[in-house]
């Protein structure tokens, strides 16, 4: 499994300790280090051997994207499991999401339901996993797969090509679509991951995922599509995505952290 990180110096030991502690063991932890300068690394050098530390800066790679595809690059086992360092998983994950696969030997990628949980106030959201078999063509427009509940196949992965490391953000959801395209995922409707809403978003932020969903609209998530839909799902792509940069900006603004988006 993967784990990128950049300063996570508050949540990386409870990422890591949340993957070794699986009903189904995990043999190989790649941690990609982007750089950190508050003590991540040397948190992640105190685990075991089965935690691996890889500095992404070595690799010239840059982003989250390349931090991540030099992980995929580094990993040795057949299926691959991201998780960001500041979420955690279900002790049961692997194990459930394995089983599933194996009731759909076709399928590439295994998504599982998660739960939101507010730094700031501690509530803890419920989004149960999206149907596979209603995927199609949500996914195009909104993606309801979230990065730290996959578990995906390392060949899939490797004959895509990996994340885009040119996107400003949406790499993850950017690549779903790409796999998705020529391939089935399967589901575990239980929230079996922990994402972090954390208080902390920046206009850059969402600027970069504009600016992402421009750049998307225009290749990976209207492809195969006839010249009709490509409208169709083209304004329903930037209608969603813009209402929720809308609705997170107007959040910041009421929590005091003005910004200003377009």
């Amino acid at each position: 499994m993967i784990i990128p990180a950049l300063n996570a110096f508050p949540y990386i030991a409870a990422a890591i300790q949340s993957a070794l502690g699986q009903t189904y063991p995990v043999s190989d932890v790649v941690i990609v280090d982007g750089g950190s300068t508050d003590g991540t690394q040397e948190i992640v050098r105190g685990f075991d051997s089965r935690v691996r530390l890889f500095d992404q800066c070595a690799y010239g790679r840059k982003g989250i994207a390349g931090g991540r595809n030099v992980g995929i690059e580094m990993s040795t086992g057949e299926w691959i499991a991201f998780l960001d360092a500041d979420d955690w998983w279900d002790a049961r994950k692997i194990e459930a999401q394995l089983a599933a696969l194996e009731q759909n030997r076709s399928a590439v990628l295994c998504y599982t339901g998660y739960y939101g949980v507010d730094e700031r106030t501690g509530r803890c959201e419920e989004v149960p996993a999206h149907d596979p078999a209603l995927l199609w063509p949500v996914l195009r427009w909104r993606n309801v797969i979230m990065n730290s509940s996959v578990l995906v196949s390392r060949s899939a992965l490797l004959l895509s090509g990996g994340f885009r490391e040119d996107l400003s953000a949406c790499e993850d959801w950017e690549l779903w679509v790409r796999l998705g395209l020529n391939h089935p995922f399967v589901a575990v409707r239980d929230c079996m991951s922990y994402y972090r809403i954390a208080d902390s978003g920046t206009s850059w932020g969402l600027e970069r995922h504009v600016r992402a969903i421009k750049e998307l609209a225009m290749s990976t998530m209207l492809e195969n599509c006839s010249p009709l839909l490509r409208l169709v799902y083209k304004q329903r792509l930037y209608a969603t995505q813009l209402l929720g940069a809308a609705i997170i900006a107007d959040r910041q603004v009421v929590s005091g952290r003005g910004l200003l988006l377009f």
